[in-house]
């Protein structure tokens, strides 16, 4: 049986492997940038820049939220009021919490 030590020593090598490949010069710039938003960490920002590829490749935001899954959704209440909500159909890895 793989002891409590090993698996706490496996998971910080990890994440020093995570923060190593976060630094290197190709992802650098798009870590900082996406780790400026509240809640995003250096996991989670590598995590979406490895899963989206080139954001150029996107025209505009509704695009790029198109292909997260994150889609915009109505719902019609008593007396006609409108209500706007997102229904969350995301990718998976997308999904990670910090």
């Amino acid at each position: 049986m793989i002891s409590y030590e090993y698996q706490v020593n496996k998971l910080e090598r990890l994440e020093q492997r995570i923060e190593e490949l976060a630094s290197a010069d190709r992802y650098q710039e798009k870590v900082k940038m996406l780790s400026c938003l509240l809640g995003v960490k250096t996991y989670t920002a590598l995590s979406v820049i490895v899963e989206t590829g080139d954001f150029k490749r996107f025209e505009k935001a509704s695009k790029y939220a198109a292909y997260l899954g994150l889609v915009p959704g109505e719902h019609y209440r008593a007396k006609n009021e409108r209500e706007y909500m997102i229904a969350r159909i995301s990718l998976d890895l997308l999904q990670i919490k910090e």
